[in-house]
């Protein structure tokens, strides 16, 4: 996912819209546009929100935890390296191992308050918390 500078005044807009259902191959938004770079990084914003509807049924918690990650490092507006660290700790310590193969539509307030409740209180529940949310917004 980026805005890429082609020459003068061009740029290129490439966002992941997610997995193909039936192909399981992901699918991209690519357009090559005329402008800015302010309307080039508006356009990329748009399909980005866009797509986050459209994720795929068939993609796992874990699945998604990469693509989240890879986009927070790679994006338009990148996250310090400490913040990615604290996600990704968190990911691959306390959640991914409880959740990770879970299925989106299936991953529910059930499930996530069963995660919650086989961590221990304080610090480490918070961390999972803040990780989830920052993750689903």
């Amino acid at each position: 996912m980026s805005v890429q500078n082609i020459g003068r005044n061009r740029w290129r807009v490439k966002v992941s819209l997610g997995f193909d259902p039936v192909t399981g191959k992901e699918v991209w938004f690519d357009k090559r546009l005329r402008g800015t770079y302010q309307e080039a990084l508006d356009l990329e914003a748009e399909r980005r929100f866009e797509a986050r509807g459209t994720v795929s049924s068939r993609i796992t918690l874990r699945a998604l935890s990469e693509m989240w990650l890879a986009d927070l490092a790679g994006g338009a507006h990148p996250r310090e390296q400490n913040t990615i660290d604290y996600y990704s700790l968190a990911l691959d310590n306390k959640i991914l191992p409880v959740l990770g193969d879970v299925l989106l539509p299936a991953l529910d307030s059930g499930a996530i308050e069963g995660l919650f409740a086989s961590l221990p209180e304080g610090s480490v529940r918070v961390q999972a918390r803040k990780t989830l949310s920052a993750m689903f917004g």
